[in-house]
């Protein structure tokens, strides 16, 4: 799985219509829809990520708590020592639920 930044670049930009030219975005994974977890370990990730907090204490639910660690140390192996020197803001994508959801997890802000 990859740990590097790539950038959108005008290869791209066209299949990302809220961007600009001017944008300068990265980004970490690609996650491609129509394969299936087990094709796919970022598809696997994010199929992860997505578990349902109704899942909670059910054993597949630890698959949640192993993305999101995993998560944080890609991270935190990218940009550590540049977030210390204040070079780099992350923006968190916000949960697609609602804090007043049954299924709201703020876990990833």
């Amino acid at each position: 799985m990859c740990r590097r930044l790539r950038k959108i670049d005008e290869l791209v930009l066209s299949q990302h219509y809220y961007l600009g030219s001017h944008d300068d975005c990265y980004y970490l994974m690609e996650y491609l829809p129509n394969q299936y977890p087990e094709d796919n370990n970022v598809t696997a990730l994010i199929h992860n990520l997505k578990k349902y907090v109704s899942l909670k204490g059910q054993p597949e639910y630890r698959l949640k708590d192993r993305a999101i660690n995993f998560v944080v140390e890609v991270f935190r192996s990218i940009f550590y020592a540049d977030y210390l020197n204040g070079d780099v803001t992350l923006v968190p994508i916000p949960p697609s639920k609602d804090k007043t959801h049954a299924e709201y997890d703020d876990r990833m802000v």
